[in-house]
């Protein structure tokens, strides 16, 4: 769940970077620079991390429904992968 979503956090930082200074910003562009040093921070505390570090990654996952709503935007998105 949380490759797939980084996967698609790095292809919009590539596929939705303005062209130029003037282009607005598309919301997967910004969400892209907002969400991937996180997301690859929890993916790697739960690939690499001690157990204690696997544990606050999970809690932190658990908590507030976010693994939930990684997943809802990453089914919903995935269809708008690079169009």
């Amino acid at each position: 769940m949380l490759t797939d979503y980084l996967d698609l956090l790095h292809d919009w930082r590539e596929c939705y970077k303005p062209t130029s200074p003037e282009e607005p910003l598309d919301e997967r562009f910004v969400e892209a620079l907002h969400m991937t040093e996180t997301v690859e921070h929890l993916t790697d505390c739960v690939a690499f991390g001690t157990p204690q570090q696997k544990a606050d990654a999970a809690a932190r996952l658990l908590s507030g429904s976010y693994l939930l709503m990684l997943e809802e935007r990453t089914d919903r998105l995935a269809l708008a992968k690079c169009a």
